[in-house]
């Protein structure tokens, strides 16, 4: 029991330790850091965000087409509000799906129920990443990284209809009409986009500094040591992939199977956009429970689909059916047998 109250003051004094022993190394980490935020993420990230926050803070911008709301209502069980941030997800990339799906949340669009199931699947990346960095960076072919993008598209829809709201648990979720709130400016946009980068640099910076130390620290050998039938460079892939998403992605160019180990990571998205997602959800507490289990889903249908494009086999296609089948069926049978499930309400 000691030892477990105490756990949590373990880490931070080795981090402290390890910052002591490879100050410069960690400087060199943070100048890094900078440099891929300066460099990558806050161009790419700042202009959409200004434009989300805008758009959304635009009152009939949120009232969903007839179209939209019986689309989300048949493969997801939500309604047609759920389809902006799904799209905004897939256009914008990490975490504009999530930034997005909260803010309709806190402006009274969405109800808890549902933007916690919306959570679970609209956290996705976006064309940018893999046409310019995994097309044209890792695997020097634009071809591979629109299937790599088709592929992640897909595997995220998967994961939304293996989680649609069934009826029973529909009938748990009140609508909600949105707030009659002020229209948002354009000034407010750019305080929160803001905001939002800011805290973003900051774990990115942070990640950058924590792989740094594993491997100035010697601790990513010791894990090559203990997993001897992995190769090198596959294993510190991963590793940086698991904790930073675009720093586990780059080392993947001198990897075998690189596109499947790309789209795993891809699906997953890597502690550092978990953490950048928990900060917008958190404060609005909500709480979209099976959220890891999920990703970690995304990455093998993504790794599954990717397959079934580059090199089709008949195993492979019948998976991809079996899939499908669950995507159609799953939700039917949950609600057959799934007994009366009870849901919070807002």
């Amino acid at each position: 029991m000691l030892v477990k109250r105490n756990l949590r003051y373990i880490f931070p004094v080795l981090g402290i330790a390890a910052l002591l022993c490879f100050s410069s190394e960690a400087a060199e980490a943070v100048r890094e850091g900078l440099r891929i935020c300066g460099t990558s993420v806050i161009p790419a990230l700042f202009p959409f965000f200004v434009l989300t926050n805008y758009f959304l803070g635009i009152r009939s911008a949120r009232q969903p087409s007839r179209v939209a709301d019986r689309l989300m209502s048949a493969c997801f069980g939500l309604r047609g509000s759920c389809m902006t941030p799904l799209l905004l997800s897939f256009m914008g990339g990490y975490p504009v799906g999530v930034s997005c799906a909260v803010r309709l949340y806190q402006d009274g669009v969405l109800s808890k129920r549902e933007t916690e199931r919306l959570l679970l699947f609209c956290n996705n990346s976006g064309p940018a990443f893999f046409f310019g960095v995994i097309g044209g960076t890792v695997l020097h072919s634009i071809q591979s990284g629109a299937l790599l993008f088709l592929a992640h598209i897909l595997a995220a829809l998967c994961c939304g209809a293996l989680l649609r709201v069934t009826e029973k648990e529909r009938l748990t979720i009140r609508r909600v009409d949105a707030k009659q709130t002020e229209q948002r400016g354009f000034l407010d946009a750019i305080s929160t986009s803001c905001a939002s980068l800011l805290q973003i640099s900051g774990l990115i910076v942070f990640f950058s500094v924590v792989l740094a130390l594993f491997e100035t620290s010697g601790l990513l050998r010791l894990m090559q040591r203990a997993l001897p039938f992995l190769p090198a460079q596959t294993l510190s892939a991963m590793l940086c992939g698991f904790f930073e998403l675009s720093g586990g992605v780059v080392r993947l160019t001198a990897c075998s199977h690189a596109e499947e180990l790309a789209a795993f990571l891809m699906g997953w998205g890597g502690i550092c956009v978990h953490l950048q997602s928990i900060s917008f959800w958190k404060p609005a507490h909500l709480r979209p429970r099976g959220y890891f289990a999920s990703k970690l889903l995304h990455g093998m249908l993504s790794v599954l689909f990717v397959r079934l494009f580059l090199s089709p086999t008949p195993l492979l296609a019948v998976c991809a059916g079996i899939v499908a089948a669950f995507c159609i069926f799953f939700p039917q049978i949950r609600q057959k047998w799934g007994g009366n499930l009870q849901q919070n309400t807002v």
